[in-house]
C-alpha cells in the first residue's frame, strides 16, 4: 500500500523558516536543508512505526545533518506531518495544542 504525507501549516511553516534562516548563514545551506528534510520524509513513509514515540499517537525523526526532528503521526496511510522542530525549542512546544 502506498502511503501519502501531509504537512500540516505549521510544519510548512518550520520548513521555511528553516530553509532562509539556513541560507542567511551560507548560501546554499537552506538547500542541503531541504535535501535533508526530504530524506527524512521517505524514511518516515518508509517505515513510519520506526521511529521514537514522544507523546500519544506522535513520533519523531531526527534528521543527520541539522539539529531538527520531525514530529508526525500515522492516520492509516497517511502520514500527518505536525512540525519540523528545531530541538533548541522547549519540548513541550513539540505536542502542544492550541486552546
Amino acid at each position: 500500500m502506498k502511503r501519502g504525507l501531509i504537512l500540516r501549516p505549521k510544519a510548512r511553516q518550520d520548513v521555511v523558516d528553516g530553509y532562509y534562516w539556513y541560507e542567511e548563514k551560507s548560501v546554499g545551506l537552506g538547500d542541503r536543508f531541504l535535501i535533508e528534510v526530504q530524506r527524512a520524509f521517505a524514511h518516515i513513509l518508509q517505515n513510519p512505526n520506526g521511529f521514537q514515540r514522544v507523546h500519544d499517537q506522535f513520533r519523531q525523526a531526527p534528521l543527520d545533518r541539522f539539529p531538527f526532528v520531525i514530529v508526525y503521526r500515522t492516520d492509516g496511510p497517511v502520514v500527518v506531518v505536525m512540525r519540523v522542530f528545531h530541538t533548541s525549542q522547549h519540548p513541550k512546544k513539540k505536542v502542544r495544542r492550541k486552546k
